[in-house]
């Protein structure tokens, strides 16, 4: 039997677009036992603020290390991004802490740095009341983490617990190099695909599978246990990114296609031009041709008519001379 469990607040996290994840779907995964791994939900951005509260038994007296992961579901760059450990020792002589923990990458760098609030609750110990904080003590107050830059956290309490494992399918493996203030990875467990309740629009509770809601990405399956529109949204996100890239893919295509027709037409345009500069060429060769041949008569027949007329004189010149030796 467990020796109680540990309440983790998960809140928010900071420095991934300092590490290049500006655009990022990440979320806080938790777990001291391989087997008995717990998540928040996904956010966008580089800051998501989970404020979400998870909960993890403790076997044993041996059961001293948290490990905290950093996943992210973006499509783009899925994965675990990176992962980092709390000592638990201080956590059940104390009863609580708050700790930054440092999330170390695969490079073995400090990527980023997740802010959790954790209570330890021994199974004699009556559960908090709901909504209240699970250490007896209110939320942070505002921080300054670096000069002229505030976050303020205190706003942020616990949220609702998740009543089922976190993760989905098999994700990488994470084995950093071993960092200062990091955490030197345990080895990677699956993990679990539990069903959770979930409370539908007409406020009915109903089982859902968590590839429903984190993985699967099956239309028909949300549409078949009649989950709400903000399900159905998530459901449906991975399929009009698809659509997108083939619309996209598609249209390129199109526009391609069209430029092609464009620069064939525009070729034709430019044959028939050509053709038909080259007849009138030819007409006006043939027309200036058949002027040159008509000069060329015309001269012809005037020399001929000259030379007659020449022949015609002399003719009459030597009849005039022999008249007059006649006389």
């Amino acid at each position: 039997m467990p020796q109680g469990r540990l309440l983790v607040t998960a809140v928010t996290v900071r420095g991934l677009s300092e590490a290049g994840f500006a655009e990022s779907n990440t979320f806080l995964g938790c777990f001291v036992q391989q087997h008995d791994k717990k998540r928040t939900r996904s956010e966008q951005g580089p800051e998501p603020q989970w404020n979400q509260l998870l909960c993890c038994d403790i076997p044993s007296e041996d059961a001293d290390t948290l490990y905290v992961e950093i996943v992210n579901e973006d499509p783009r760059r899925p994965g675990i991004l990176g992962g980092g450990r709390v000592d638990l020792k201080s956590v059940f002589e104390e009863g609580h802490a708050e700790e930054w923990v440092s999330v170390v990458g695969q490079s073995g760098d400090i990527i980023c740095q997740a802010l959790v609030n954790i209570a330890f609750q021994n199974q004699d110990d009556e559960p908090p009341a709901y909504g209240a904080s699970p250490y007896g003590y209110p939320p942070p107050p505002e921080k300054d983490d670096e000069p002229g830059q505030q976050r303020s956290f205190s706003s942020l309490g616990p949220g609702q617990p998740m009543p089922a494992n976190y993760g989905e399918g098999q994700p990488p493996p994470f084995q950093p190099q071993g960092a200062e203030g990091g955490m030197v990875s345990a080895e990677s467990g699956a993990y679990s695909q539990e069903e959770q309740e979930i409370e539908t629009e007409d406020g009915e509770k109903k089982k859902v599978p968590s590839w429903v809601k984190y993985g699967g990405y099956a239309l028909a399956g949300a549409a078949a246990i009649g989950l709400g529109a903000w399900a159905i949204h998530e459901i449906k996100e991975h399929y009009e990114e698809k659509k997108e890239e083939e619309e996209d893919a598609a249209r390129a295509i199109k526009e391609a296609e069209d430029e092609e027709e464009e620069e064939k037409e525009e070729e034709e345009e430019g044959d028939e031009e050509k053709e038909k500069v080259e007849e009138e060429d030819e007409e006006n060769e043939e027309e200036e041709e058949e002027e040159k041949e008509k000069e060329e008569e015309e001269e012809e027949d005037k020399h001929r008519h000259h030379h007659h007329h020449d022949s015609s004189s002399s003719s009459s010149s030597s009849d005039s001379s022999d008249d007059e030796k006649d006389d």
